[in-house]
């Protein structure tokens, strides 16, 4: 016999489990990032291409580019925090840099301006499903340009 897990309103009872309940998403990442960097993001020693690649380091900085919002650059697929430097983290470094600074050298340096950027986004990015940022509207002179201003 099985045992019932859901009661149904018609009173017949389903004996499939109910679905796991969702993670909460962390502020301004998807559900499936993993856990979040410690913030600030510091690192004691470069990690990336040409890095010294300590795992410690290694691990928040997979971590904090999982939980960067996707329009910044975030990594896609989750990198796995397993603190091994491999082609799918150097990548993620990459698209970051590249997406932000229009340059790349798959490095995140201690006081560099890679990570610099990273703790920018993740302590100003918002929360997902809150009140987003304006987007859209210029602000300032520009916003006057074409208006009769």
């Amino acid at each position: 016999m099985s045992t019932c897990h859901c009661l149904l309103l018609s009173g017949i009872c389903r004996s499939d489990p109910p679905p796991p309940k969702s993670k909460k998403p962390q502020r301004g990442t998807r559900p499936d990032a993993g856990p979040p960097p410690d913030l600030p993001v510091v690192i004691g020693r470069p990690v990336g291409q040409g890095g010294v690649n300590i795992p410690r380091d290694f691990v928040q900085v997979q971590r904090a580019l999982n939980h960067v919002l996707p329009d910044l650059a975030r990594a896609d697929p989750c990198l796995a925090d397993d603190g091994l430097v491999g082609p799918v983290t150097l990548g993620a470094i990459k698209k970051f840099q590249e997406r932000n600074f229009g340059w790349f050298d798959q490095r995140v340096d201690p006081a560099g301006k890679t990570l610099a950027k990273i703790n920018n986004f993740l302590a100003t990015q918002p929360n997902p499903g809150g009140p987003q940022p304006h987007r859209g509207k210029k602000r300032g002179r520009e916003s006057l340009i074409g208006q009769g201003a």
